[in-house]
């Protein structure tokens, strides 16, 4: 994952994540409106409910136009918490998008990550033996060379050795291994 695509998203999301809070902030006062609206609504339908004796001091027609006021205001609160409700789900949705392609994006990164940690692995393993070989290679080599110098000087070795020795190629065997095997290996991995 590029480094600057991943930045835009968790930009993003950022930016998604304070619309959202905003957007709780609002639902949770437009909550609380509302409640205060109906408690109030509530109480002035029933001006008289405690005292009937007041119903001789109370004017009906206001009663029944401050019951009409409520109502409208609570409907308006409705309405603007259902938009609010509204929206909140669709910014969760997008927020839900952005977080699917970040971890798409994470997850290819990963995948990445891990391929290259197994060709690095690879690669490690097949440095080392050819290192290995290489070592091997030299002291058959030498051995040989020495043997063929002075035969008298080079002192006796195992006959396992010694047959490996006289079997040497005119070639490196651990340079063909480096030029057809490791060396490839490079190209795969990303360094």
């Amino acid at each position: 994952m590029s480094s600057s695509k991943r930045n835009s998203l968790v930009s993003k999301i950022t930016e998604e994540f304070k619309r959202l809070e905003k957007l709780f902030t609002d639902i949770r006062s437009s909550i609380a409106s509302l409640e205060s609206l109906r408690r109030r609504a509530e109480k002035a339908e029933n001006p008289i409910e405690k005292d009937p004796a007041l119903l001789n001091y109370v004017n009906l027609t206001t009663v029944n136009r401050v019951v009409a006021s409520f109502s409208l205001s609570i409907a308006n609160s409705v309405e603007k918490l259902s938009d609010e409700v509204s929206q909140l789900f669709t910014e969760t949705a997008s927020l839900l998008k952005l977080l699917d392609s970040l971890t798409e994006e994470l997850q290819e990164a990963c995948h990445n990550q891990i391929q290259n940690f197994l060709v690095f692995n690879e690669l490690i393993i097949a440095v080392n033996e050819v290192r290995e070989i290489l070592i091997q290679e030299m002291d058959l080599t030498c051995y040989s060379a020495c043997l063929h110098i002075s035969p008298t000087l080079v002192p006796p070795v195992a006959p396992a050795f010694h047959l490996a020795s006289s079997y040497l190629s005119e070639r490196s065997i651990t340079f063909s291994l480096w030029r057809e095997e490791v060396a490839p290996m490079f190209s795969v991995c990303k360094m």
